[in-house]
């Protein structure tokens, strides 16, 4: 799958530096360049973007090999050109009959100008309402167009990071979800960001403002799961204190129980139970306690092979799946791993200023990624502590 390329071109630090912060584009990549410049390399940029707003004789006469080249070779890659408002009059008159050139006033706005890019090379995304723009004849529009309403619904999920199909779809189906207040098995392959999504509808439910309890459900020993389910008061048994379970420490909130399928099936007995009631009494005691809890849980396995096995109890699988959600793979949204990746190098302060060669980006997105979003990130990781620059080159790349 290859990537669209944009050429971010300066001769000043402080401009590609604002490059670099303001122009993350989705599914692009950036290759940002302060030395000199082939005009003949133009042909190999999906859209290249000029900082002339240093009115220097080598940067008009730079324009002037540009005019000469776009009207030669009749080069269609979309050009747009950052002039000085001192040049801006002069620059736009010397490409006004060049329809592959837009010349924009600097400073100019990020998102205008992500806007005028997304136009040129993001053609292949559906909804993208820039994608039919040509590099002259829209932008005006584009400019006096307000920016799209998103719906307030889908903006609750804005950290859920993704442009494809899948990731939309997915967005839609948590809306829903997140104002239910049923039960929720999430399913996927390890590495897929199961317990990330479970936070985030617990965070978007009317039950946000109340505790979300996540327990590695292959992890509660059957010896003491009914202790650790429902509590225990002192006495109760050797070593036991007065301390709530699972269900009573998620009251009015979410019990995210992951690695379903890894529960014994006397523990699962409990749990059905657990999940049918709203009281509970904790171990060693007569007396009831009230919960009232939302329960998520997760699996990467195949949940109905395990049922078929007698592995898993088919009652607890109807009492738990009354909602269901497939997370997909990495391999599935392919499309999302540029983001992904700007978005990892952008949590460590350390690696801020790091970004991936256009190599390099296909390099992941040519990979099979069994380990998923886990696998991406330490990948990333793993390259931009080994490279010797801030640009991530293919060779640090290693799976």
């Amino acid at each position: 799958m290859k990537l669209p390329v944009v050429l971010l071109y300066s001769n000043s630090p402080q401009v590609l530096q604002f490059f670099f912060e303001n122009l993350q584009i989705c599914g692009v990549s950036r290759h940002l360049c302060i030395d000199s410049f082939s005009i003949e390399s133009l042909s190999n940029y999906n859209c290249c973007v000029f900082d002339i707003s240093d009115d220097s004789i080598n940067n008009m006469a730079f324009l002037e090999r540009l005019t000469e080249k776009l009207d030669i070779c009749k080069i269609e890659t979309p050009v747009i050109i950052l002039a000085s408002s001192r040049i801006f009059k002069t620059v736009k008159n010397m490409f006004r009959n060049k329809k592959a050139a837009t010349v924009l006033e600097f400073p100019v706005s990020p998102c205008f100008l992500k806007k005028c890019i997304n136009g040129c090379v993001l053609e292949e995304i559906e909804d993208n309402p820039f994608a039919s723009c040509k590099p002259t004849s829209h932008f005006n529009s584009i400019y006096s167009e307000n920016k799209q309403n998103t719906s307030k619904s889908l903006d609750r999920f804005s950290n859920l990071i993704g442009i494809s199909e899948t990731i939309k779809e997915m967005k839609k189906k948590l809306v829903c979800i997140s104002n239910s207040d049923e039960t929720v098995l999430l399913e996927g392959e390890s590495g897929t960001g199961k317990t990330f999504i479970a936070h985030m509808l617990h965070e978007n439910s009317p039950r946000s403002n109340f505790p979300f309890v996540a327990i590695n459900a292959a992890a509660i020993p059957e010896t003491i799961a009914e202790s650790e389910l429902m509590g225990s008061v002192h006495g109760a048994y050797t070593d036991a204190g007065n301390r709530p379970g699972y269900f009573e420490q998620a009251n009015k909130g979410t019990l995210f129980l992951d690695e379903i399928c890894d529960l014994s099936l006397v523990v699962q007995a409990k749990l059905l139970k657990l999940s049918e009631s709203t009281t509970l009494y904790r171990m060693g005691s007569t007396k009831p306690v009230n919960y009232d809890v939302r329960l998520f849980c997760a699996t990467n396995a195949n949940i109905k092979e395990n049922i078929q096995r007698k592995y898993f109890r088919q009652d607890l699988f109807y009492r738990i799946s009354v909602l269901r959600l497939k997370i997909p793979s990495l391999r599935e949204r392919l499309e999302d791993i540029p983001l992904l990746a700007e978005h990892f190098l952008k949590e460590k302060s350390k690696f801020n200023n790091y970004y991936l060669s256009p190599d390099a980006l296909d390099k992941l997105v040519s990979h099979k990624w069994p380990g998923n979003i886990r696998e991406l990130k330490n990948c990333i990781y793993r390259a931009a502590s080994l490279c010797e620059s801030e640009i991530i080159r293919p060779e640090f790349i290693t799976f």
